[in-house]
């Protein structure tokens, strides 16, 4: 492991809590039969997130085409994968 330990352990507890924020938030969509219930929550809460940390490096470059770009798409991927039709 590199050093800095303390730090990745803080790193870890905001992902962890960020990861769980997200899967918390939408379980009980998914229990209402809003959201998919074959959609592991857990497995789509660091996709979640790579996509909004995604967006936010967007958010200082110089070309905004780009990000409005980035929200097409990410609006749309996000809800194909939680809102289309199961299969």
């Amino acid at each position: 492991m590199h050093g800095r330990a303390e730090l990745r352990e803080a790193v870890v507890a905001i992902d962890n809590e960020f990861r769980s924020e997200i899967v918390q938030g939408l379980t009980p969509a998914q229990e209402h039969g809003w959201i998919r219930r074959d959609v592991n929550l857990a497995a789509f809460a660091p996709l979640y997130l790579a996509l909004t940390f995604g967006r936010g490096s967007l958010e200082i470059s110089d070309n905004k085409e780009d990000a409005a770009a980035w929200d097409e798409f990410a609006r749309g991927q996000i809800l194909s994968m939680l809102f289309r039709p199961e299969s």
